[in-house]
């Protein structure tokens, strides 16, 4: 396995490959999960990531760290879910808001940033994913270069004869006049 290729595998598991693609139960889906969390957990917190994920199932997420082997973040997640007393279904944003509104207390903020030792083990269990699946992350979104466009020219071309709305040679002084 070279270097170039793993970090195409790597990119394009990150960037391209959507949880919501592949089938409920995969392990492509539930690593797709685990890097949404990872992202989201790392950029803003937990909070934040129960708020805009809100097209997910907390326990799907719980499922999918566990079938990853992300078991430290598993935990912490699962602190928060217990210390909410109420499920996170599937809901509109303005639901879940409401519900993470009205459940988060102040205790729950100890467990508010993802644990450096959750992320390295998110870290280890997600390359190690990309790496058992590499062939297939790496053929997501395959880059294209750029298409060079034509440089564009003013190109003028001859009337069709006979057409009334087409210029013709005024008979008298040789400039153009547009016919009717």
């Amino acid at each position: 396995m070279t270097q170039a290729y793993s970090n195409q595998a790597w990119n394009n598991f990150v960037m391209l490959s959507d949880w919501q693609s592949y089938e409920a139960g995969s392990s492509k889906r539930a690593a797709g999960i685990a890097s949404l969390f990872m992202g989201l957990a790392n950029n803003g917190g937990l909070n934040s990531f129960l708020t805009s994920t809100y097209d997910l199932d907390a326990e799907e997420v719980l499922s999918a760290l566990l079938s990853v082997g992300a078991v430290k973040a598993l935990s912490q997640l699962q602190a928060i879910l217990q210390g909410l007393g109420t499920a996170l279904p599937v809901s509109s944003q303005s639901e879940r808001w409401d519900a993470l509104d009205l459940y988060w207390t102040d205790p729950l903020d100890e467990f508010e940033t993802l644990s450096l030792e959750a992320d390295d083990e998110l870290m280890a269990v997600l390359t190690r994913h990309v790496q058992e699946h590499e062939a297939f992350y790496s053929g997501l979104g395959e880059w294209q270069p750029p298409v060079e466009q034509p440089e564009k020219r003013n190109v003028r071309f001859p009337p069709i004869v006979g057409h009334p709305w087409v210029a013709r040679e005024s008979p008298a002084s040789g400039q153009q006049v547009a016919s009717k």
